[in-house]
C-alpha cells in the first residue's frame, strides 16, 4: 500500500545511486521463490538480491499467508535495502518498517515492534507534518500495541490524538479511524466504563458497515475489526450482538483464508471469551482447543498466545472441577516454556464430605469450595481483561478464605498476590502495595488478623 505523497518524496531519493550490497541469504531467496517472485542473477552461478519491490512483496505474501516466521527475515532485508538505497525518510523504508512492526507484534516481540512503529511515526511527522492522516495511522498502530501489552493508560492518549487528527481532517472515514474508535472502547470497557465504551463502538460499527469494499485486504481488516467489536460488546453484556459480530468475522476469515490461518485463532479466542462470559464453558473450551491447534502450528508452542489459550483451557477445566485435565494442560505449558507453572498458586485439593465428618469441618469445606469458585472466575475475568469484575470476585474470595481458613493460609496469601497484581494493572498502586505488604508480613513469620 502506498501513500498519496509517495511520488514526490521518491522524486529526489530514487535518483540517488544505490550501493553495492552482499548477496541474499539462502532463506531470503527461498522466500522470494515461494512467493512466486524471480531472483535474477548478475552473473552465472551468483544470485543477486531482488529489488526492493520483490523483497517487500515476498515478505508481504508470506505475512498474509500466515507464514510469519518466514516473512520476518524477508521484511528485515527489505528494510535494510530501503535504508541503504533511499534513506530513512522515504516511503519504501516506512512501508518496510510497518510490515516488520506488524510481524513482530504478531510474534509478541512487542519492544521491537514499538521501535519500528515509533520510527514510522517520526518519519511521517518529518515528511508530512504532525497532523497528517498517515501520522494518525501510526498512532493507531502504537495504541494497539499498548493494548496488547495491557498498557491501557498509555493507549488512551494515542487513540485520542489519532481521532483528533481524523476528525480535524474532515475526510471520508477509513478502517484505521474505525480501529482507533474500537481501541478506545477497549480501554473504557476494561475499566467497566460501559457507557463510554459503547458510544465509540456504535460509531465504529456504523462506519464499518458503510465503508468496507470488496477488496480482499479491506474485507480481512474489517473482519478483524468486527471481532474486536464483538469482544467489547461481550464484555458489556450484549452477548447476542457480540456472538453475531464474532461469527461474522470468523465466517469471512474462513472463506477468504481457509480454516487453519492464524488470523482465525484470534477470532476463535474472542468468540470463546464471549461464550465464557455467558457461562457456556463447553463451547468456549472447544474454541480454545481449536485456537491452540492453529497457533501451535503457525507460531510454535512457546508463543505467548498459545500459552494464553492453554491457560484459559486450564481455567475452564479447573472451574468445572476437572482437575486432571487442568493439570495436563499446565504440564503442557511447563513443557513448552521450559519452566514450572509458577503462575498457578497453591490450591487445596477438592474435599468431599465423609459420613463421619463434624459439622464444623463440613462448613470449612464449603467455605473453601465457595472461595475457590470465586477465585477461578476472577482469574478468568483477568485473562479476559474485565478487571472490575475480577476485582470484585477476588475481594469476595479473599474475604471468604480469611474467615474460613485464616489470613495466613497459603490460599489466602496466593489470592492476595493475584489481587495485588490486578490492582497494579488497574492503576491502583497504593492498594496493591498495601496487599503486598500484608503478604510479606505473613511470609516473614508475622500473623495477620482475620
Amino acid at each position: 500500500m502506498r501513500w498519496v505523497r509517495e511520488t514526490e518524496v521518491r522524486r529526489t531519493s530514487i535518483s540517488r545511486p544505490s550501493r553495492r550490497r552482499s548477496h541474499l541469504s539462502h532463506r531470503v531467496r527461498v522466500g522470494c521463490v515461494a512467493a512466486g517472485l524471480t531472483v535474477t542473477g548478475v552473473s552465472l552461478g551468483h544470485a543477486a538480491e531482488p529489488s526492493w519491490d520483490a523483497a517487500f512483496a515476498a515478505a508481504r505474501a508470506a505475512y498474509e499467508s500466515g507464514r510469519y516466521r518466514d516473512a520476518t527475515p524477508l521484511a528485515e532485508h527489505a528494510l535494510s535495502d530501503a535504508r541503504q538505497r533511499f534513506g530513512s525518510y522515504d516511503p519504501h523504508t516506512i512501508d518496510a518498517l510497518v510490515l516488520l512492526g506488524d510481524l513482530q507484534s504478531v510474534m509478541a516481540q512487542y519492544d521491537r515492534a514499538q521501535t519500528q512503529y515509533q520510527e514510522v511515526l517520526a518519519g511521517r511527522e518529518q515528511m508530512f507534518g504532525s497532523r497528517d492522516l498517515s501520522v494518525a495511522d501510526a498512532l493507531v498502530k502504537l495504541a494497539e500495541l499498548q493494548i496488547l501489552q495491557e498498557h491501557l493508560a498509555e493507549a488512551r492518549p494515542l487513540c485520542q490524538r489519532a481521532l483528533a487528527i481524523y476528525d480535524r481532517a474532515n475526510v471520508q472515514p477509513t478502517l484505521s479511524m474505525v480501529r482507533a474508535l474500537i481501541l478506545l472502547a477497549h480501554v473504557d470497557i476494561a475499566h467497566s466504563h460501559t457507557a463510554d465504551a459503547l458510544a465509540p463502538c456504535q460509531r465504529a460499527l456504523d462506519l464499518l458497515n458503510r465503508i468496507v469494499g470488496k477488496a480482499l485486504a479491506e474485507q480481512l481488516l474489517a473482519a478483524r475489526n468486527y471481532a474486536w467489536l464483538a469482544r467489547v460488546y461481550g464484555r458489556a453484556g450484549q452477548a447476542e450482538r457480540a456472538q453475531a459480530l464474532a461469527q461474522r468475522a470468523l465466517d469471512t476469515q474462513e472463506h477468504l483464508l481457509g480454516s487453519s490461518h492464524p488470523q482465525l485463532a484470534e477470532t476463535l479466542m474472542i468468540l470463546a471469551e464471549i461464550y465464557l462470559l455467558e457461562g457456556e464453558t463447553v463451547r468456549a473450551g472447544t474454541l480454545y482447543e481449536r485456537a491452540v491447534a492453529i497457533l501451535e502450528k503457525s507460531l510454535g508452542s512457546q508463543h505467548p498466545y498459545v500459552t494464553y489459550a492453554m491457560k484459559m483451557l486450564a481455567q475452564i477445566y479447573t472451574s468445572e472441577g476437572q482437575t486432571e485435565q487442568a493439570d495436563a494442560i499446565r504440564e503442557r505449558i511447563s513443557a513448552a516454556t521450559g519452566q514450572p507453572d509458577s503462575e498457578q498458586p497453591p490450591r487445596r485439593a477438592p474435599l468431599a464430605r465423609n459420613d463421619g465428618e463434624q459439622g464444623g469441618n463440613d462448613r470449612s469445606h464449603r467455605f473453601i469450595a465457595m472461595a475457590e469458585s470465586l477465585r477461578n472466575r476472577a482469574e478468568v475475568y483477568v485473562q479476559l481483561g474485565s478487571y472490575a469484575e475480577a476485582e470484585t470476585l477476588f475481594r469476595e474470595s479473599l474475604d471468604i478464605y480469611q474467615k474460613g481458613i485464616g489470613a495466613d493460609a497459603p490460599e489466602s496469601v496466593a489470592v492476595m498476590k493475584e489481587y495485588a497484581a490486578l490492582l497494579h494493572k488497574m492503576g491502583k498502586h497504593n492498594e496493591a502495595r498495601a496487599l503486598e505488604g500484608r503478604t510479606q508480613q505473613i511470609q516473614s513469620g508475622g500473623r495477620v488478623p482475620k
